[in-house]
């Protein structure tokens, strides 16, 4: 009885270490429905914290190999009723290494409902379009696996190593991507950090009402590079 009992406790234990943690980072409430951000590890667990400096918030998930610190903060707007957006959040998220990594994180920017959004590119934006009887209009945006690669070419927040595992082996052009779209939002996958690495990648939202067929405000709102938001981040913690 004893022996079986072990036994029972050793598959449950198993079961556990091997299983994925969802952990969830932050919720934006739109007017199209929730949109959370989380990350997904199956061998890291994290400690979590938050920070407020001027209207910028830092969310920070430390791990036994590293640290995650995620910025949320507001994208820039007009004052103009016609170029201004309704509402909007970023989420620019650094990941730093202290030691070799040992999993990979799965990293989700999505609605926690079944919409179905449109692919809607540009020049380095991946990004998903979704709107209501063309009467309101969400973008969710990212960089695009070209604009990854280049950055990891310089080490622009990016390892070095990354630039050859997304090229195209004859083409300066990038023949995969670490992030994926799905109909409700997007996920990221980078492989694992080696000691020292660091990799900063972002997800931004916006959303308006639309008052004319070709109103592009929130798709130019998302389509921003990491200088243009590290900008915006500088700006928000002073302000």
């Amino acid at each position: 009885m004893q022996d079986k009992i072990i036994s029972i406790w050793s598959a449950l234990l198993s079961n556990l270490s091997t299983s994925f943690i969802k952990t969830h980072i932050s919720t934006y409430k739109s007017v199209l429905g929730e949109i959370d951000l989380t990350v997904t590890s199956k061998k890291y667990r994290f400690e979590l914290s938050k920070v407020k400096t001027g209207k910028v918030n830092d969310i920070i998930l430390k791990y036994k190999h590293g640290i995650i610190k995620i910025s949320e903060f507001k994208l820039p707007t007009s004052t103009d009723r016609n170029d201004k957006i309704g509402n909007s959040i970023g989420w620019s998220i650094l990941i730093e290494s202290n030691d070799n990594n040992i999993d990979v994180f799965l990293f989700e920017c999505r609605f926690n409902e079944e919409l179905k959004g449109f692919m809607s590119t540009g020049e380095n934006l991946d990004g998903l379009q979704f709107t209501i009887n063309n009467t309101y209009d969400l973008h969710i945006g990212t960089e695009d696996a070209d604009s990854i690669m280049w950055r990891a070419k310089i080490e622009n927040f990016m390892p070095k190593r990354f630039y050859e595992l997304l090229k195209n082996k004859d083409f300066d052009y990038a023949i995969k991507h670490f992030t994926d779209y799905c109909d409700n939002g997007f996920q990221s996958r980078f492989p694992k950090l080696l000691k020292n690495e660091i990799l900063k990648f972002h997800y931004l939202i916006a959303e308006k009402e639309i008052f004319s067929e070709n109103d592009v405000r929130t798709w130019l709102a998302v389509e921003k590079s990491i200088e243009e938001v590290d900008r915006i981040i500088k700006s928000e913690k002073v302000g």
